[in-house]
């Protein structure tokens, strides 16, 4: 499996010497992703992607082992705004339980100003 190295800003593909040149233009190919791995760390190259098949449109696949997959942030961005939508849901929920509760003690405080007249039944 070749490997390419991907700039994930310029789209330009890494070249001996550390050039950016477009796919025409002989990039650089590693055997395999770890290759391409080490020698991004080597050189401190941190937003790129991996290309396996490239140029072949249906069966180019890539690989972010830096981070930056677009659909990773995409469900990040997704989760975070559930998650606030959660907060603000159950702060509302505790706001009405306050208010419930508010209204049971004022209920049972308008009973206490009622007297109990008891019933007298009469035992036959």
């Amino acid at each position: 499996m070749n490997v390419l190295v991907q700039h994930l800003d310029s789209g330009l593909y890494l070249a001996p010497e550390a050039n950016w040149v477009n796919l025409q233009q002989c990039p650089l190919v590693f055997r395999n992703a770890v290759e391409a791995i080490t020698y991004c760390i080597r050189h401190s190259l941190r937003k790129v992607r991996l290309v396996s098949n490239a140029g072949l449109a249906e069966r180019e696949t890539y690989l972010y082992p830096f981070g930056e997959d677009p659909g990773i942030k995409a469900e990040r961005k997704k989760l975070r705004r559930s998650l606030a939508a959660s907060r603000r849901l159950k702060q509302d929920q505790r706001m009405l339980q306050v208010r419930m509760d508010m209204l049971v003690a004022q209920t049972k405080e308008s009973k206490k100003q009622i007297p109990f007249n008891r019933n007298h039944v009469a035992l036959e």
